[in-house]
């Protein structure tokens, strides 16, 4: 089993883990500006570097839940890339908790079953879609 790392995030009431070659930055306290939009995953515009971003329920764009449910209290947006490497425009992930990065597999920790995480990689939502974004 060849080395991967992950960050640990809590989506849905779900622990799940974002692999780290997706992950740009994690944003806390950052303000989330509603935008309609069809995509019912899609929360609005937030501000990155000196770009808006858009910011997607991450539970929703997962299938963990049908809509987005109640904004966290303290807001932490993921900013990844689903794109190879981070070379796509970056999009936000609304999780609930951002916990800490994880190592697996050679001399890392060990895996845990899908009952206690679930792979989330915005690259397979990009893929999936056939484009660049979600």
């Amino acid at each position: 089993m060849t080395r991967a790392e992950y960050l640990l995030v809590t989506m849905g009431g779900r622990r799940c883990g974002i692999p780290a070659e997706r992950v740009i930055t994690v944003l806390r306290r950052v303000g989330i500006h509603a935008f309609p939009a069809e995509e019912a995953a899609f929360l609005g515009l937030a501000r990155y570097s000196s770009d808006a971003v858009g910011v997607f329920d991450g539970a929703t764009l997962f299938g963990l839940r049908e809509s987005p449910g109640p904004e966290p209290a303290e807001p932490v947006v993921i900013m990844v890339s689903g794109g190879a490497g981070r070379t796509s425009e970056p999009f936000g992930l609304l999780v609930e908790e951002a916990e800490r990065m994880v190592s697996v597999g050679e001399e890392g920790e060990t895996l845990p079953s899908p009952e206690e995480m679930l792979i989330c990689d915005p690259a397979n939502l990009v893929a999936s879609r056939g484009r660049d974004k979600p």
